[in-house]
């Protein structure tokens, strides 16, 4: 997949269309585990904030996935990083900037 996405190396896409689904595959699977794992841990604490009236549940979610939305976020550019310059993507302010908005 090293530099497959340069326009020299234009022999195919699918390798460049296999590093992409690579980067949002394991990007969507990071964040859904994350969230899935999270709630058994959560449980005892949810349950005794909400007999006692402290918040609502809505309000609990609603927290849970802004701060999951922002660690996530941050964990995916990470990921999504090196293997766009890897790929050898253009580098263009604007096509990275879409390319991030879409992970």
């Amino acid at each position: 997949w090293y530099g497959s996405g340069r326009e020299d190396s234009y022999t195919s896409i699918f390798p460049t269309t296999g590093a992409l689904f690579l980067v949002v595959n394991n990007s969507v699977m990071d964040t859904l585990f994350e969230c899935v794992l999270q709630f058994p841990l959560q449980r005892a604490l949810l349950h005794r904030e909400y007999v006692n009236g402290t918040y609502a549940l809505s309000a609990h979610y609603m927290a849970l996935t802004l701060a999951n939305l922002c660690f996530c976020s941050i964990s995916s550019v990470l990921l999504a990083a090196p293997v766009y310059g890897l790929v050898g993507l253009d580098l263009a302010p604007a096509k990275v900037g879409v390319f991030v908005a879409m992970l």
